[in-house]
């Protein structure tokens, strides 16, 4: 809830970022509600943005991983061969993938 509240008094959007000069600080509204979700609006002379925060457990996490080089025999064979198939996309056990 501390990362959540933080990120809502001090988070900029970009498009304000991008407009400001050395030294602004723009107008902030923030209202809580009663599920922790934060609704910010954040000014700056006549641009306007909208932020919601909210508060989430992450479940789950995996690393990036990336494939080992290819050497020049297999970049060879892949060009002769041309690309590889598309691995199949996600669908629900016991329903066929379109």
């Amino acid at each position: 809830m501390a990362a959540a509240e933080d990120a809502a008094l001090r988070y900029i959007p970009r498009a304000l970022v991008l407009r400001a000069r050395h030294g602004d600080e723009p107008a902030r509204d923030g209202f809580l509600g009663r599920d922790g979700l934060w609704m910010v609006s954040v000014r700056q002379r006549e641009l306007e943005c909208h932020v919601r925060v909210s508060i989430a457990r992450l479940m789950h996490a995996r690393k990036e991983a990336e494939a080992p080089p290819k050497s020049l025999k297999e970049k060879l064979r892949g060009a002769l061969g041309g690309p590889p198939p598309l691995p199949q996309p996600w669908s629900p056990p016991g329903r066929p993938a379109p």
